[in-house]
């Protein structure tokens, strides 16, 4: 029986037996090279890899969170943009509205004025000054610079009587019949 020595994995090594399992013994040259038994360098092998797909599992999952991040904080910008958007276009549409209500009143006075006159209307009005808003002489929609790409198309819908819009020219109908053209 060999005696005991200070350093324990020198008596395993002396013995040939594995310093990693304490159990199997070093039977191939490859074996002693490693100084491990085939089991266990195996065993180190399977785990090396395992470790290598948990952290490549790690990476794929930190990445597609930061894509979600990216992706979260993109889409919170464009709920910004598009809430500012529409407040400009509000904006924007109570100006107009604005300039409608003040033609509408117009022609409501002039009817109630001559309420034997057929016709009265925004434009044109014989033998009474002309009302802006009529088909000859259209309101003119001031569309201000803005960031957020809006058009009269964008405008137009959003205001009350909104009836349509061709050739440039945008159509209200408000009250008894009355058209007011603007573009």
């Amino acid at each position: 029986m060999p005696t005991k020595t200070k350093n324990k994995n020198a008596k395993d090594q002396d013995t040939g037996t594995c310093p990693v399992c304490k159990k199997n013994p070093l039977k191939s040259k490859q074996e002693l090279k490693q100084k491990q038994c085939d089991k266990c360098r195996r065993n180190l092998e399977a785990d090396t890899k395992n470790e290598r797909v948990r952290q490549q599992e790690a990476k794929v999952l930190a990445d597609k969170q930061d894509q979600l991040k990216a992706g979260a904080a993109k889409q919170e910008k464009q709920r910004d943009v598009s809430a500012a958007r529409d407040k400009e276009i509000k904006k924007i549409a109570a100006s107009w509205n604005r300039q409608i209500t003040a033609v509408v009143s117009r022609v409501e006075k002039l009817r109630k004025e001559n309420p034997k006159r057929k016709g009265i209307n925004a434009g044109k009005n014989e033998g009474f000054a002309d009302i802006p808003g009529g088909s000859d002489n259209p309101l003119s929609f001031v569309l201000p610079k803005n960031d957020y790409g809006i058009t009269k198309a964008d405008v137009s819908p959003t205001i009350s009587g909104f009836d349509s819009s061709d050739s440039g020219t945008i159509k209200f109908r408000r009250g008894d019949k009355i058209f007011v053209h603007g573009n």
